[in-house]
């Protein structure tokens, strides 16, 4: 577990402004005249410690976590943070704010012959596993999606706004998860690239093995309905292509009744999932409602940045892996230059 310890100036007494349930920080008087982050606070089995920064401490948790240790730092709203009696190091209204995602959508279809379904179960997967063993072989060293790109969801765009991807799997829900179909079966799915819609992420309570509230507000807004709709037709009209139409046996998710407009909207969250692209819960700006500078150093706070996907204003236009390595090399530049 981890959290920031952020300790206020002498003058104000070294009251430190992290807490975490049942761990008692007493007080931490440090030689820094201005608000500084000092270090931060491990707990795990071996029990709790703190380790000190000599330099600065770096945030890098992610976009749900990092917010909500800004939070339970004392940086954050202030109403928020008061709720939960924590005590207000900066009044940051925008961390957890304008959380963006890539929500997906996807069809599913059963085919002729043979798909994935057959590769990761029974003996399937026992030849599948010794294929990858004994000579890095087979569907394992596969990735997500055989197939995958950018598109043009309707006519008139100037750039593809929607990317796709093409599975040779299927899956149904079950109590415990999803479970691969035992017939042979596709994936047809895909996200618009730039939504529009935002959401927010805030922590329920002072304790942070509390996980915090997600309001993600998927498809909030007209924009975005109109591009889940126009996404939707898309995916659907793609396996009726000719080359593909003579493998497709039938739709099996959602399936014919998800037809009309008001059908796909009602049913958009329902029909995907989270494509893991969560970003822009501590942006960076150069506008004073940013809660991080250009550098990525908090606002109000000395000797702390966030690096990591929070700090996107809005979201890129595709995956988010490289982007987060793009920021950590930036970040890293930044903390060399001080140096």
């Amino acid at each position: 577990k981890l959290a920031l310890n952020i300790n206020r100036s002498p003058r104000r007494g070294g009251v430190p402004f992290a807490r975490r349930s049942g761990v008692p920080f007493g007080r931490r008087l440090t030689d820094i005249v201005d608000r500084r982050a000092t270090g931060v606070l491990l707990r795990g089995k071996m029990g709790t410690r703190t380790v000190k920064a000599d330099g600065e401490v770096i945030l890098a948790a992610g976009a749900i976590q990092s917010p909500k240790l800004l939070q339970l730092s004392g940086i954050g709203p202030g109403e928020l943070l008061r709720a939960f009696s924590i005590p207000v190091v900066v009044d940051s209204r925008d961390v957890g704010r304008n959380l963006r995602e890539h929500r997906y959508l996807a069809l599913q279809y059963r085919v002729t012959g043979n798909s994935l379904n057959q590769r990761f179960a029974g003996l399937g997967l026992l030849w599948s596993m010794f294929s990858y063993v004994a000579g890095s072989k087979g569907p394992m060293t596969h990735a997500a999606h055989e197939i995958g790109g950018f598109v043009k969801t309707r006519p008139g765009l100037k750039h593809s706004d929607a990317q796709i991807g093409i599975g040779l799997y299927s899956v149904t829900a079950t109590p415990s998860g999803v479970a691969l179909d035992k017939f042979p079966g596709i994936t047809v799915l895909g996200y618009t690239t730039r939504p529009d819609s935002q959401g927010t992420l805030t922590i329920q309570s002072a304790d942070p093995d509390i996980k915090p509230h997600i309001e993600a507000n998927h498809f909030a807004t007209e924009a975005d309905r109109a591009s889940a709709l126009s996404l939707f037709r898309w995916l659907r009209a793609f396996p009726r292509q000719p080359a593909l139409s003579r493998w497709i046996i039938e739709e099996t998710k959602p399936g014919a009744s998800i037809e009309t407009d008001e059908d796909i909207l009602a049913n958009a969250v329902a029909l995907g999932g989270t494509s893991f692209h969560i970003c822009g819960t501590a942006r960076m700006g150069s506008d004073a409602a940013a809660v991080l500078d250009p550098q990525l150093r908090v606002r109000g706070v000395g000797g702390l940045r966030v690096v990591d996907t929070s700090i996107m204003p809005t979201i890129v236009s595709g995956n988010t892996n490289a982007p987060a390595m793009a920021i950590g090399l930036r970040a890293a530049d930044f903390i060399l230059a001080k140096r």
